[in-house]
């Protein structure tokens, strides 16, 4: 193994042994005498049309499809600890020739509070899917349209569960195993410090062209609150990437970063990273460096009815298809209320995987889009018709696109 595959064990050791010290540290305290324990499940149902489902070269690749997919999950709250456990499977069924599908996954989560200014939190999930066949990878959710995530106020550690646009077109299976941990500490109402430690564990199957890899980041993150307006920091991550099968293109990748968060107005916020990827990758003839420039913004709009953002993204990755690439993002997401029981939801990407740092000439681009619009029928059905365009192309197949047209109900039991 190369010399960054046998750094790879250290930082996958290091990596492991963050993850539980969340739960150990419940235990050192006395429950509070507040608990709260929430259930349920979501069960959606769709039809679907699609004009070339897995972005193949098939000569009649039009085909419909049946959906089913079932989402439990529960969640038990103490005041001071919090566990979730959510899950999700999913059975494509195709009209035509293409096999049925089953995507499955599984996330348990836990945060809890030391004292009032540390807290732990950890994370692990296990993924199977077929690439191009779930829905829920191609399109943000729509499930609260008017409640988009809030912006950190820390730089968020790196990715984990990677958007590797390099699948697109292979309908091949994936199967990963994510974990991570952070400890947040806030020695007073200005100042927060993160650190944050991720495993991520990708699997093919053989013969699909794809490549097995194992990716390990530890990141310590540092903001100060200026003024209610405005913070301000910075951050370092290290990372290493170990591909399972391949001699060379092992990678370890160096990240500072400064971060700024500012609140234009009381609906406009912007949020932005910016910094290098010092990358080392393993060759044939020893080490080659390679620094590129890294970061993430986002500026969004949060108004009574609607939401709009735009946000972009450029890093350093391994990626399925083989080597270190520098992937860059553009994407935009925008929601309206349009009456008391309907909403309506828009997006469209952008991205760009370069070629890899070491061996191959491969570039992809990728476009996507959608359209979504749900009517609420009471407190626990709803229905919707979606639409969405991708578009991927490589030197290798040329462009290669979709369109798809979607009608679904969705029915919630339960408290979550």
């Amino acid at each position: 193994m190369s010399e960054t595959g046998s750094r790879f064990g250290d930082y996958f050791k290091a990596g492991i042994w963050t993850i539980p010290a969340a739960g150990f540290g419940h235990a050192a305290l006395p429950a509070p005498a507040y608990a709260d324990t929430q259930s349920g499940a979501t069960l959606t149902t769709s039809t679907a049309f699609d004009s070339n489902p897995f972005l193949g070269v098939n000569n009649d690749p039009e085909v419909a499809s049946f959906r089913l997919e079932v989402a439990p999950a529960i969640k038990h709250s103490d005041g001071v600890s919090e566990i979730a456990l959510q899950a999700r499977v999913e059975h494509v069924e195709y009209a035509g020739t293409y096999k049925s599908v089953q995507n499955v996954s599984a996330t348990i989560s836990g945060r809890h509070r030391v004292d009032a200014r540390t807290t732990l939190a950890a994370n692990v999930s296990v993924v199977s899917n077929v690439s191009n066949s779930d829905l829920n990878a191609l399109q943000p959710t729509a499930e609260e349209p008017l409640q988009p995530p809030q912006a950190p106020e820390t730089p968020p550690p790196p990715d984990v569960i990677l958007n590797d646009i390099t699948l697109l077109g292979r309908q091949t299976r994936r199967e990963a195993v994510t974990a991570g941990a952070s400890v947040v500490f806030q020695p007073n109402r200005f100042d927060q410090l993160t650190f944050a430690s991720n495993v991520s564990l990708q699997r093919y199957r053989k013969n699909s062209g794809l490549n097995d890899y194992n990716f390990v980041s530890h990141s310590l993150a540092f903001s100060r609150q200026i003024n209610d307006k405005v913070s301000i920091g910075g951050m370092y991550e290290e990372s290493v990437g170990d591909f399972k099968y391949i001699r060379f293109g092992d990678a370890h990748i160096s990240s500072p970063r400064l971060s700024l968060k500012a609140r234009l107005t009381a609906q406009l916020v912007i949020n932005a990273t910016a910094g290098a990827s010092i990358t080392r990758v393993v060759t044939a003839t020893g080490k080659l460096n390679v620094t590129a420039f890294a970061g993430s913004g986002s500026v969004c709009y949060r108004g009574a009815r609607d939401n709009f953002c735009v946000d972009a993204q450029r890093q350093v990755i391994p990626t399925a298809l083989g080597g270190i690439r520098t992937q860059t993002s553009l994407g935009t997401n925008y929601s309206v209320k349009l009456s008391s029981r309907d909403t309506l939801q828009s997006g469209t990407s952008y991205s760009v995987a370069s070629a890899p740092l070491v061996g191959g000439t491969t570039k992809l681009e990728t476009v996507r889009m959608f359209g979504r619009v749900e009517r609420r029928l009471n407190d626990r059905a709803r229905i919707h018709v979606a639409t969405s365009y991708a578009n991927s192309s490589d030197v290798t197949f040329a462009k290669r696109s979709n369109v798809q047209a979607l009608v679904g109900l969705t029915l919630k039991f339960g408290r979550v």
